[in-house]
């Protein structure tokens, strides 16, 4: 009701030999959030992937706490 969505990738091992065209379809993603309406996007960092936080935090989104766990948000600005 408050335009609040999750999100999660779940690449293939290759995937990560690719990371401009990762990062240009993740802002894609973005920006047609942004178009539909969407207000804000909630995901988490995977710990045992180093740089899935700066990864985050490049797209814009911001580290928040829900239930004493670190999530991630991304709020259409």
């Amino acid at each position: 009701p408050n335009h609040t969505w999750a999100a999660y990738v779940h690449l293939h091992p290759e995937a990560r030999n690719y990371p401009i065209a990762l990062h240009r379809a993740a802002l894609l993603t973005l920006n047609q959030a942004k178009l539909y309406g969407i207000s804000r996007i909630v995901t988490y960092a995977e710990e045992d992937i180093e740089p899935a936080e700066r990864w985050l935090k490049r797209l814009g989104f911001e580290p928040t706490l829900y239930d004493n766990k670190e999530v991630w948000v991304w709020t259409n600005k």
